[in-house]
């Protein structure tokens, strides 16, 4: 189902900023969750003083259990690609039709046939359906070592998928130990855009894969972390709560109580998320630099046993804790918008523990 209308350009740039965007050779194609909005320009001269005009249209990804785009529908259901695979995702073209309508296709991964590679693209890495194999080696390569470093879901694609190569990370305070499912995080890049940084004196953040074993020292396996967000004990239990015991923290959502009406993200203000049992949550990833602040200054706090208004008054070992949230605070507004909420709290909140802490 195509439409005629007018799209503002502010209407396109906020799209471009919520959805990832494709350039294809016809125009531009922003992508959401199950599907993609193609976006034309219309055919000939625009009359002079009148916008121009473009042609928008719909289009649906019906997927299988491996999330591989099988059929591409338009908004009145008619069947506009079929696509099938070998088991390692090569397109099986005798079976399909329409390959060049649009490039996601196994694991929902964009086909780049740029040079007749034929790579998929999964962010962290490349992927060579032809030869089964990334092509690049995976950094967590020393924890498997019995398998090829370069080899797709340990051989077996009909079993496991990899959706984007490493999902779980690892961020340390202290003799603490967070385990966070955090599906933003790509490449080492992006643990500067989400969190705080890579590493200071008291926290460092590492990725810690796709999925892997929590052990204690003695190598005995405490927890298994999962390729699709879920954890379980060492018996293979999966759990529905929070861990936190021995300064291990693992969790999700869906393990932890999660108060919307907070100042900002889920560790600044005064509704940080609960577990079940009601004691505070260190589980959900924060979600980006000024939430991670405001996470390291909440774990400040709980070393000290220092609690909210009270703690920060006449508590002055937490000095220092303060001081660092007013200076990363301030650090984590470069480059926002000028009066955009981030750069409003992240300004009110350097001034306020600024002015506590000295």
């Amino acid at each position: 189902m195509t439409r005629r209308l007018f799209i503002s350009p502010f209407l396109l740039i906020a799209a471009a900023v919520s959805a990832m965007a494709y350039d294809s050779s016809k125009g531009t194609d922003y992508h959401f969750d199950g599907g993609y909005m193609a976006v034309r320009p219309s055919y000939g001269a625009t009359p002079p003083g009148q916008a121009p005009v473009y042609y928008a249209s719909c289009h649906y990804f019906i997927r299988d259990h491996q999330g591989n785009n099988r059929l591409v529908v338009d908004g009145s259901d008619n069947i506009e690609q079929t696509n099938n695979y070998f088991p390692y995702g090569g397109p099986w073209n005798y079976f399909s039709t329409n390959q060049g309508f649009q490039p996601y296709k196994y694991n929902g991964k964009e086909l780049d046939r740029v040079h007749g590679l034929d790579w998929y693209d999964y962010g962290a890495r490349r992927y060579d359906p032809a030869y089964c194999l990334f092509t690049q080696i995976d950094p967590f390569a020393e924890k498997y070592p019995h398998l090829n470093p370069y080899v797709y879901c340990a051989g077996n694609p009909v079993r496991y998928v990899d959706p984007d190569g490493r999902d779980w990370v690892l961020a340390k305070y202290g003799s603490d130990s967070f385990y966070f499912f955090d599906d933003r995080i790509h490449s080492q890049e992006d643990i500067s855009e989400n969190y705080y940084g890579g590493s200071t004196t008291d926290n460092t953040i590492q990725y810690f894969g796709s999925d892997g074993s929590v052990k204690n020292e003695d190598g005995k396996l405490l927890y298994k972390l999962n390729d699709d967000g879920t954890y379980s004990d060492a018996k293979g239990n999966i759990l529905s709560e929070e861990v936190d015991k021995g300064g291990i923290h693992i969790g999700n959502k869906s393990s932890v109580k999660i108060n919307k009406n907070n100042l900002y993200g889920f560790y600044l203000g005064p509704h940080n998320p609960k577990q079940n049992n009601g004691k505070d949550s260190y589980a959900l990833p924060p979600i980006d630099n000024l939430d991670y602040a405001a996470f390291l200054h909440d774990k400040g706090y709980d070393g000290k046993d220092a609690v909210g208004v009270k703690g920060a008054l006449f508590n002055c070992d937490v000095a220092s804790d303060d001081f660092k949230l007013a200076m990363r605070s301030y650090l984590s507004s470069f480059g926002t918008t000028p009066l955009s909420k981030k750069y409003i709290v992240s300004m009110c909140t350097a001034y306020s523990f600024g002015s506590i802490s000295l």
